[in-house]
Formats: C-alpha cells, sequence, structure tokens
C-alpha cells in the first residue's frame, strides 16, 4: 500500500495535466472541434464545473497512466482525474464533438512540441504489420490463421497495424 501512495504523490508532484493543457493547447483545440464548454459533474454533496480542456487533459492523462481509460479510472491514478469514469464517459459521448479533428490537432501540437526538442531534418514513418497470436482461442472475433512472416509458418491471431 506504501508502495501506491509513494506512487502516486510522485505523479501528482510532475502533474501532467498541466503539461498536457499548456503544451498540447487543448483549451483552444477543444473550442476549435465544438467539444461541451463544460462538464458538470453533481453529485450528493458537491457541484462542480470543469472545462473541456481539463476533461481533455484527463483523459489523455489516463492514457499514460494506465493501459486504457476505464484501468486508470479504477486504480490509483483516479486521483489525477478531473471528474469520475461515468463523467469523463458522458463527456466523450458527445455527438456535437469532431474528435477526429480533435485527434489531429491534439497529434500536430504533440509532434510540434517534439520537433522543437531536436534539430534533426529526417522524418521516417514506421509501419508494422505484426501478427497477435491467439493460439488458444476457439471463437474470438477477428482471429483467424494468418500468415506470420517472422516465424514462417501460420498461427491463430489477427493482423494488428500500427503506424
Amino acid at each position: 500500500m506504501d508502495m501506491v501512495s509513494a506512487k502516486g504523490r510522485e505523479l501528482l508532484q510532475f502533474n501532467l495535466g498541466k503539461f498536457a493543457k499548456e503544451a498540447l493547447n487543448l483549451n483552444w483545440n477543444a473550442y476549435r472541434c465544438r467539444l461541451p464548454k463544460s462538464g458538470s459533474i453533481s453529485s450528493k454533496y458537491k457541484s462542480q464545473t470543469i472545462s473541456a480542456g481539463e476533461m481533455l487533459s484527463g483523459v489523455i492523462n489516463s492514457c499514460l497512466l494506465g493501459n486504457n481509460f476505464s484501468q486508470s479510472c479504477s486504480s490509483f491514478a483516479s486521483t489525477l482525474l478531473p471528474a469520475k469514469k461515468s463523467a469523463m464517459y458522458e463527456f466523450m459521448s458527445s455527438p456535437k464533438a469532431n474528435w477526429n479533428r480533435m485527434t489531429m490537432l491534439t497529434a500536430w501540437e504533440a509532434h510540434k512540441q517534439i520537433a522543437s526538442l531536436t534539430n534533426h531534418k529526417e522524418h521516417c514513418l514506421i509501419i508494422d504489420d505484426s501478427v497477435l497470436e491467439h493460439s488458444r482461442a476457439k471463437r474470438m472475433e477477428n482471429v483467424t490463421r494468418t500468415y506470420d512472416h517472422n516465424l514462417g509458418s501460420t498461427v491463430k491471431g489477427f493482423t494488428c497495424l500500427q503506424l
């Protein structure tokens, strides 16, 4: 238990939310993508309004702190998120939001931040089509017999394309 609380304190000192909001221009990009201006969180004892930039920084931080959004909401990292899991899911299910544009703008801002740290002019795009093996699966979605060019044989699994 002490290890979890020490790691939580370390993450709080680093303050990923502030970095994500400032470096990636999340407030401006949220405005450009027509995200809800604020998410309101109400409970029996408190009611507060959270800006779209804070909610977006929470979504980004959850991906950095855990394997996926659901796991980070249920772990010690939930103290770093601006709202509870249900409020975050409600925010992300907004039908008016242009999430594809938001993803591209955030990726562009991250690229600008990383590119400013280096003076190299060379850029490359890496495409990996690895086969994820699921040998024990009898009936599973997207699992088929796939040729793995690294092994030189057919395995049960699916091809995962990553950029």
